[in-house]
């Protein structure tokens, strides 16, 4: 509301002084001094602003990506984990009953929505049979520990195209899947386990069930079955469940570099100095400007374009207040930059500056590796902040 309203005042200073050239000397005394609204500039580099950094391994949830992601490549191993569910016709209820059924053939599709490192890698991972019970509520990194699989391969041949893996999948497993569905007391069905090939420098990425796409954009598992007639059948399951976790160390720091990190979120806190800043400012515009190094900088097939801003509570402890918005900065060349006058404005009105963190707003569904330049850098590559406000005395 004061922001309006001073911006009211300004149009209509402009106004008065713009009705004559010559103004005569009516209204003259009108407008003292102190009834001009004056605006004030604070650059970061001009005026020396002191700035901390500071970047550290987090946590999140990899349950409702909306992407699965498997494979090696640099100091990462992710794990992918889908589970499939047929929903049986009676028909093959009855002949699954009665012994009158035998699966011919079985295929599993998974087309590829994202790639990193090594696009032509061709041996990134094997499917295996999961063998307890597992739910995508919660799953981070440290649920993979609680998976128990089998040893055997579910995937006799691997196809790779730019574009999807078709791999033919074991005709006993999806027999007893086909059972499960029937009969949730025959076998069992906990899905299978995408274990990622070590050395194999590449990270896949299938659309998940909480992305919005079309149905032929999913992972698909359909199975061909014969009956005792002579007669065949095409079955699809439906995708149910899936989830991935990464494993791995933070990249090794760079004394003059801040880091993000997908995958396995790495997030860089940042403090500037606004202590100069009086209590009474109201913020007309804050840009902030972040610089990275193309050079340590590693994107997949879709380059991670937006960084998202979080209000800290605490710098210390890395704390989120989670109950605002986030704010963006978006990718432009080798700079990220946006507005985050609203949080310059918070501080100014009511609260402590304890900083911002910054991270990758696909984080859950990539593993590009950013790195910014920090506060240790000449004054051309350095964080650049820069405030317009005018005080209200």
């Amino acid at each position: 509301m004061r922001i309006n309203f001073f911006v009211l005042i300004i149009f209509g200073l402009l106004t008065l002084t713009s009705c004559e050239d010559d103004p005569s000397s009516v209204g003259q005394g009108l407008l003292e001094d102190q009834d001009i609204a004056k605006f004030y500039s604070i650059d970061s580099n001009e005026n020396n602003l002191a700035i901390e950094t500071k970047s550290y391994l987090s946590e999140i949830q990899y349950g409702s990506s909306k992407r699965t992601l498997v494979g090696n490549a640099d100091n990462l191993t992710v794990n992918g984990l889908i589970k499939f569910v047929y929903l049986t016709p009676d028909s093959v209820e009855d002949a699954i009953d009665n012994n009158q059924l035998t699966v011919e053939e079985s295929y599993l599709n998974l087309p590829i929505d994202y790639s990193f490192g090594n696009m032509n890698a061709t041996n990134v991972f094997s499917l295996n049979r999961i063998t307890n019970d597992w739910s995508t509520v919660n799953f981070d990194r440290k649920s993979l520990e609680n998976i128990t699989f089998g040893n055997t391969d579910l995937g006799s041949s691997y196809n790779y195209t730019d574009s999807s893996i078709t791999i033919v999948f074991d005709q006993q497993t999806s027999f007893e899947w086909l059972s499960n569905s029937a009969d949730t007391n025959k076998f069992f069905n906990y899905g299978m386990l995408l274990k990622p090939v070590l050395n194999s420098e590449r990270i896949i990425g299938f659309n998940a069930l909480s992305s919005i796409v079309n149905a032929n954009e999913l992972p698909s598992l359909k199975t061909i079955v014969r009956f005792e007639s002579g007669d065949t059948d095409t079955l699809e399951a439906v995708l149910t469940a899936d989830a991935f976790a990464v494993e791995g160390e933070m990249p090794p720091s760079v004394d003059d570099q801040s880091l993000l990190q997908g995958g396995l979120p790495v997030r860089t806190d940042i403090k500037f100095d606004l202590s100069s800043i009086p209590k009474t400012a109201v913020v007309i515009d804050a840009k902030l400007t972040l610089q990275y190094d193309s050079l340590n900088s590693v994107f997949g097939s879709s380059v991670s374009d937006t960084l998202l801003l979080s209000l800290l509570n605490e710098y210390n402890s890395s704390e989120v207040d989670s109950t605002l918005f986030s704010l963006r900065l978006t990718r432009d060349a080798n700079a990220y930059s946006g507005d985050i006058e609203p949080f310059i404005q918070l501080w100014t009105d009511e609260r402590e500056n304890e900083g911002l963190q910054i991270r990758l707003s696909d984080e859950d569904r990539a593993v590009s590796k950013v790195a910014l330049y920090n506060e240790k850098n000449d004054t051309a590559l350095k964080p650049h902040l820069k405030i317009i406000y005018t005080d209200i005395k």
